[in-house]
């Protein structure tokens, strides 16, 4: 039976339990992202759970957070982390170095892995080809001390892309779409998937952007095959060795399909107070504006 990208990289981490949608299942994991808001809660919990190491593959503690600080909370916990890093061989993200999704996308994130983050946005990953979920705390604990991380079968939902994306048109733009479908609860349950010639045509940094936000709709995750982007993108990190192609089989079948022209979208606003509540830039015309971002776009489209 052809299978689709999340059905293969989740059926090749299954330690227990049933794939069916709905259906209870333990999955092992390769990789634990850790942040400041939340990890010296699971830093802690994971000693009470009597570990002696870590045991999964990668672990990285980032500082992205809390970084301007009002008192010595922050401070405090940054320390902590520190020292939790050290004494179980974790790699370390000291403030400055970046956003956590970000970095870890460029540093560590592999096609095929499945990562567990205690934050929402560890998401972004989905880029290259991972399962990449938001966790609490405790179950960022849990899956750091070897225990895996549970959850429901998920829907998978297809994506097709097909065109490419016109002038004034972003990788957010199709983000937003979805969200214009969806509301910020219509994808509970479920696992965005993109396929179709359309993704060609999206860099690496895009899919990012995309999966990054795609959580917004209450999905598991979003995930994107590992292609040709891909590989040039790895080798621009001085990381095509952790490159390999993965894709859903050809007629692999969904639980859902949806669909998205690139060419046909046009530009997209979230308008307060929810990401759910999308229109029209062009509706807006007119609109007074109290602050703006001014966004430089580079030779990568970033």
């Amino acid at each position: 039976m052809p299978l689709s990208l999340t059905r293969k990289v989740l059926e090749s981490h299954l330690a227990a339990g049933d794939l069916a949608a709905g259906a209870d299942a333990t999955f092992r994991v390769d990789q634990v992202l850790l942040e400041d808001a939340t990890g010296t809660m699971a830093g802690m919990q994971f000693e009470m759970l009597g570990a002696t190491e870590a045991a999964v593959r990668l672990a990285v503690p980032y500082t992205d957070h809390n970084v301007v600080q009002i008192d010595d909370r922050n401070m405090q916990d940054h320390r902590y982390m520190r020292s939790f890093a050290e004494r179980y061989g974790l790699r370390f993200s000291p403030a400055g170095h970046g956003i956590s999704h970000y970095v870890h996308l460029e540093h560590f994130a592999r096609p095929g892995e499945l990562m567990v983050g205690a934050d929402s946005h560890t998401t972004m990953a989905g880029a290259l080809g991972m399962i990449a979920v938001g966790v609490g705390g405790l179950e960022a604990a849990v899956a750091l001390a070897g225990y895996g991380i549970e959850l429901r079968g998920p829907r998978v939902i297809g994506v097709e892309l097909t065109g490419s994306l016109g002038r004034a048109v972003e990788a957010k733009d199709v983000v937003l779409e979805l969200l214009r479908r969806y509301g910020v609860r219509g994808g509970r349950g479920a696992v965005f998937e993109f396929f179709g010639d359309g993704v060609r045509h999206l860099s690496a940094t895009g899919r990012a952007t995309i999966c990054n936000m795609v959580m917004e709709t209450g999905v598991l995750t979003g995930i994107f095959p590992a292609d040709e982007q891909t590989r040039r993108w790895l080798a621009d990190h001085d990381r095509e060795t952790d490159f390999a192609a993965l894709a859903a089989d050809p007629g692999a079948s969904y639980d859902a399909v949806e669909r998205i022209d690139l060419g046909r979208l046009e530009p997209l606003v979230a308008v307060p107070h929810s990401p759910g509540d999308v229109v029209a830039a062009a509706e807006l015309a007119g609109t007074e504006l109290a602050q703006f971002l001014i966004r430089v776009r580079t030779p990568d489209g970033v």
